[in-house]
């Protein structure tokens, strides 16, 4: 099917290095969904080592630009772009030329385009010559939030450059309205691939008394893994039996097993590491509720929009959350519990509303199930992309 802007050039700091890899999922997805809305579509990302320069993923040309020695293009290969340029002297000194080598496959590209997607908002100044020397129309992906003075600077300066805005959350577009209020502007979630974590229906869950909890999250502040823990410490308290799992790497893991050890929780917390995405559904399949207890970080930062969440609802899961940042967009009290940030005791409460009572366990899992099959399929989320290429395309009034 033809669409308006049939052909879009996807540009974005990082993207899969292989089918099957989980760095930057969201930027897959985009991908996918305007496939399936009926776009053609072009990918330009940075470079990996060992990664072809040029290859086809899933019906998209995915072009990667080299932008240093091999062995040195490992910017955001572990989907932190920001915290790699914080941490690295050698990150920062790659900034410049990974921005060049963007902005020059950008121009040669956007040539057989007829839009640019722009993934992240500061990205967006590598598309500016397209835009204006090839009048290449521009749409910026919005999924973080203008957390600093820098970085509000920043959004102030790029976004009026921008055709149209398409943010992963409500609360993104509530605090970057107040920056700039762009006039083509959009709300459109991140997908995910719902079969995948459909739970099949010959699977049994291990037998045992425990409350299995799991999450799925960086070992960053502002996932709020320190709260989670204290509210399993108050459930053990209690007389639970419970158990969480803890799926993720990140640069907290030193400061998490200290907590861990001083709680006495060696046997009812596991810091389990990173997993393949593959691995993931079913030890979501395996365990009895998802917790996810972000907070706004001491920098601001907090949890843009929460896809995971998503994937356990999903496969079944109840699901715990925190009441911040795009969170809410996705439970709303129906379908799943919201909780205060930073509260364990308040986390550790919801825990034992939902899994003391099996039958409010199953109706939060099955509110939980129905939300995202309606609201976050391919098919509801290709429609949203369709409609607001098409609002841009005739210059209509976005609904």
């Amino acid at each position: 099917m033809q669409t308006d802007f049939d052909n879009i050039l996807i540009v974005s700091p990082g993207y899969p290095r292989w089918k099957g890899d989980y760095t930057h999922p969201m930027v897959y997805n985009v991908a996918r969904l305007l496939r399936a809305a009926g776009h053609k579509i072009k990918v330009v990302t940075i470079h990996y080592p060992g990664i072809p320069d040029v290859e086809e993923m899933d019906e998209a040309t995915v072009v990667r630009a080299r932008y240093a020695p091999e062995k040195y293009e490992v910017m955001g290969s572990e989907g932190g772009l920001i915290d790699d340029i914080r941490g690295s002297l050698l990150c920062k000194f790659l900034l410049l030329p990974m921005l060049a080598a963007l902005a020059w496959h950008t121009f040669r590209h956007a040539k057989n385009a007829n839009l640019i997607l722009v993934q992240w908002i500061p990205t967006a100044v590598v598309a500016l010559p397209a835009k204006f020397l090839l009048r290449r129309p521009l749409i910026l992906h919005s999924r973080t939030y203008p957390d600093t003075t820098f970085w509000r600077r920043v959004y102030r300066f790029l976004l009026p450059f921008a055709d149209g805005v398409i943010y992963n959350s409500h609360d993104n577009r509530r605090l970057t309205d107040s920056i700039y209020p762009h006039r083509y502007a959009t709300v459109i979630g991140s997908g995910i691939n719902l079969q995948q974590f459909g739970r099949p229906s010959g699977w049994v869950r291990s037998s045992t008394d425990t409350w299995k909890l799991i999450t799925v999250a960086r070992l960053v502040e502002f996932k709020g893994l320190e709260y989670a823990i204290r509210a399993v410490k108050l459930l053990k308290d209690r007389g639970r039996n419970v158990h969480l799992e803890i799926v993720g790497e990140g640069p907290l893991r030193e400061d998490l097993e200290r907590l861990i050890d001083e709680l006495d929780l060696a046997g009812e917390v596991a810091l389990g590491g990173a997993l393949a995405h593959g691995a993931i559904p079913a030890r979501l399949w395996d365990n009895d509720l998802f917790l996810i207890s972000s907070i706004v970080d001491s920098k601001g930062r907090t949890e843009g929009f929460g896809a995971v969440i998503l994937e356990a609802m999903a496969a079944g899961l109840p699901v715990v959350a925190s009441a911040v940042g795009g969170i809410t967009d996705i439970v709303d009290g129906e379908n799943g519990v919201l909780v205060p940030e930073k509260n364990p005791t308040a986390i550790a409460d919801a825990i034992e509303t939902v899994l003391s009572d099996a039958g409010v366990a199953q109706s939060y899992a099955q509110r939980g199930q129905s939300f995202v099959q309606a609201t976050y399929s391919d098919e509801a989320l290709a429609g949203k992309y369709r409609d607001f290429m098409r609002v841009l395309a005739h210059h209509e009034q976005v609904p």
